[in-house]
């Protein structure tokens, strides 16, 4: 769940918020046997199904990250984003990077309205709310790297960063130390 689930999710919140100076993480197993696909057959398991962290993003904000595997609820992905002017709450219903996500927000205080994303933004309106609509961004931005010499899409120096950080985690919850993360 570390390197996969939890990854794709650190990774946007990396990429909306700013990267980790540092981190100290939790591991737990909660749920001890899982089911085995469609078998019908119950199997130990053998990954951590619960991921906590806390760090320093660059500018001195505080990240927190709970990431649980196999929740009853099924509730999602959710962000929230506190700061001086107001709030942003982002959700989804399964993987922010699969599906469609919502975006709220308000500044001050009241309650948090949609966000619609301007027109223009969206190359691909046509594919909004599929599970295809963030592959064809991500294939759109590698070709135009490709095409133009640009570097938005995320590349190997990009993985690498990611893989440094989850690295990072799994060190900081095997000794219960904060980690800090070189830039």
């Amino acid at each position: 769940m570390l390197t996969i689930a939890f990854g794709h999710a650190i990774d946007l919140v990396s990429m909306v918020v700013g990267e980790l100076q540092d981190v100290v993480a939790t591991t737990a197993t909660r749920r001890r046997q899982v089911p085995l696909g469609r078998t019908g057959r119950v199997v130990a398991m053998t990954a951590e199904d619960q991921i906590a962290i806390s760090g320093t993003v660059a500018g001195g904000a505080i990240l927190s990250v709970h990431h649980r595997g196999g929740a009853a609820s099924g509730a999602g992905f959710s962000l929230t984003i506190d700061g001086t002017e107001g709030r942003l709450e982002v959700t989804a219903a399964e993987f922010p990077h699969i599906g469609p996500v919502t975006v709220r927000g308000t500044r001050g205080g009241g309650r948090p309205t949609k966000i619609t994303l301007p027109s223009g933004y969206d190359d691909y309106p046509g594919l909004a709310g599929t599970a295809i609509h963030t592959l064809v961004h991500a294939y759109a931005a590698i070709r135009d790297d490709l095409v133009h010499g640009t570097a938005v899409a995320p590349d190997f120096t990009h993985a690498v960063k990611r893989h440094r950080l989850l690295d990072a985690i799994a060190r900081s919850a095997a000794t219960g130390r904060r980690k800090a993360l070189r830039p």
